[in-house]
């Protein structure tokens, strides 16, 4: 515990490093217990700003087999964002298709479907990019800010 403890601290104190050698410290001691929901994607995310995509990515995939929908959704787009980190978008797209179906009426399930889009419109998929757009401008109640981008997605295709 001590470990997690002070990999939390590190983190808050903007000591990515020191975090980053706590927690995988904490790995090593412990038993499961202390690493909560929380905590592995504080892990994931330090790891993914140290351009460490694997092992980001397979701290996620712990999270990814969650029962909350909310969870495995997160999960699926931060392993999204892991691939688009590594330049790959056709993977990044399929994980984040995966939190836009696992949760499509929340917010990171819209924005992952939004990354989705982006990600065929980069690899020059205007068909899938059109249609993820499209599917995303359909839902009700949707943020603003996401309709002006799908709106904007589908200019930049010319549709």
């Amino acid at each position: 515990r001590a470990n997690m403890l002070l990999a939390r601290v590190r983190e808050a104190a903007g000591d990515r490093t020191g975090a980053l050698e706590a927690y995988s410290r904490a790995a090593k001691d412990a038993a499961g217990q202390e690493w909560g929901t929380p905590a592995l994607f504080s892990h994931a995310r330090l790891l993914s700003q140290e351009k460490r995509w694997d092992q980001a990515r397979g701290v996620l995939e712990r999270l990814l087999k969650s029962d909350e929908t909310t969870v495995a959704s997160e999960a699926a787009r931060a392993i999204g964002d892991t691939y688009r980190g590594e330049g790959d978008p056709l993977a990044a797209a399929e994980y984040y298709l995966t939190a836009a179906y696992v949760a499509p009426a929340t917010p990171q399930g819209r924005r992952a479907l939004l990354d989705a889009a982006n990600a065929f419109a980069s690899l020059k998929q205007d068909e899938a990019a059109e249609l993820a757009y499209k599917k995303l401008l359909a839902q009700a109640d949707l943020p603003a800010d996401l309709q002006d981008a799908a709106r904007q997605g589908l200019r930049s295709l010319g549709r």
